[in-house]
């Protein structure tokens, strides 16, 4: 990504959008979507890390902050999407579309906690 130039076009994309107190917000809207193609936590860095830290860099953003809005993302969607649970499914003999219902309520409940942590991080800093 780095070598086809992608890493800054999609940076700048990033720059125009937000500010630096708004990256983090972004960063974890971005990284919730992206969680749904590239599941795994480290390859899921390895994807949106570099665009995400030179988008901070640019703004002048705290990376700390951004670099967390990136795992907030990963691990808020592994709830809708737990490949956690898959060996606890496979002992007890259930499906998982038996217990996808049960975890859109939980997902939207960390979704909000998540949003609002990120919103006001920077104001606390």
């Amino acid at each position: 990504m780095v070598g086809s130039g992608l890493v800054g076009t999609i940076a700048g994309w990033f720059v125009s959008l937000s500010s630096a107190h708004s990256l983090p917000f972004w960063g974890l809207i971005s990284s919730y979507v992206l969680n749904f193609f590239v599941p795994s936590g480290g390859g899921h860095w390895v994807v949106q890390g570099p665009f995400m830290i030179d988008a901070a860099k640019t703004l002048h953003a705290s990376l700390s902050e951004t670099s967390m809005s990136v795992m907030l993302g990963c691990a808020w969607n592994d709830i809708i999407q737990p490949f956690w649970i898959l060996p606890a499914l496979a002992l007890s003999r259930l499906k998982l579309k038996d217990i996808m219902g049960y975890l859109v309520i939980p997902m939207i409940w960390v979704g909000l906690v998540y949003i609002t942590a990120v919103v006001i991080w920077g104001y606390f800093l």
